[in-house]
Parts: C-alpha cells; structure tokens; sequence
C-alpha cells in the first residue's frame, strides 16, 4: 500500500512507542491522527516534532474504555483528515500488577483497555476499510 497522503490513526501517540509510530509515519508521508487520553503535552510534542505541515496532523483526546468516545473519535478523526488507511493500535497504560495482589478493578482496566478498545476501534474503522478495498491495522500490547 502507498501510504503517501494517507490516513493513519495511532493510540496513544503522544509518549513512547506511540509517539515514535506517529513521526515514523509521518516522515513516510502520511497524515497522522495523534490520539491521547491523558498525554495532551506529549501529544502537541508529537505534532511539533514532525518535519512537515502540521496541518497535515490532527490531535484528538479520547477515553478508549468508552465505546462512545471511540465512534466520537473515528468520527472527527475522518471528518478532518480523510478515511483511515491504517490503523495502529497502541495505547497503554503502565502501573505495577503483581501476580498475586492484582485485582478485579485493575484486571477489567486492563482487559478494557488492551482488548475491549482495540475491538471496538478496528470495528469502528474496518467496515470502512473494507468498503474502499484498503488498510491494515496493527495490534500492540505492551503491558
């Protein structure tokens, strides 16, 4: 697939692994939808960081634990720069959950934000794919 000028959506892209996804992305030629949850600072840097127009980029905050929030980011996402060609699957959050003292709250985070959101997010954006005869999309977990 030619990614110049397409579309590419990635998870948690303003710090880390995200954030260099995005600029990779980026310098490939690709117009990047940086979504954050809580990273807003990380996610600016990551716009700032690419070489190219900035225009070409969209920041959007979502919560990926609600369903809602995700249609409502897929939705604006399109709406502003175009249909997505590519799909990057990266958010995560980082905190200690030792084997024998995780709970159900920390367990349903996880499984929320590691399963339940990337389901519903590539549901959310396959359909379309599909329609067009283009996209991939790629699953990261890093716990």
């Amino acid at each position: 697939m030619d990614l110049k000028n397409k579309v590419a959506l990635v998870t948690g892209a303003g710090v880390r692994l995200g954030q260099s996804i995005a600029l990779k992305l980026a310098q490939l030629g690709m117009r990047v939808i940086i979504h954050y949850h809580q990273s807003e600072k990380g996610a600016k840097q990551t716009a700032n960081l690419t070489k190219d127009n900035k225009s070409k980029h969209f920041i959007i905050q979502a919560n990926l634990k609600d369903i809602s929030s995700i249609k409502m980011l897929v939705r604006k996402s399109e709406e502003k720069l175009g249909p997505i060609s590519v799909l990057i699957n990266n958010a995560a959050d980082f905190f200690p959950t030792p084997f024998f003292t995780t709970n159900e709250e920390e367990w349903d985070h996880f499984f929320e934000l590691n399963l339940k959101a990337p389901f519903f997010l590539s549901q959310s954006v396959a359909q379309n794919m599909k329609h067009r005869g283009e996209g991939k999309i790629i699953n990261l977990v890093d716990v």
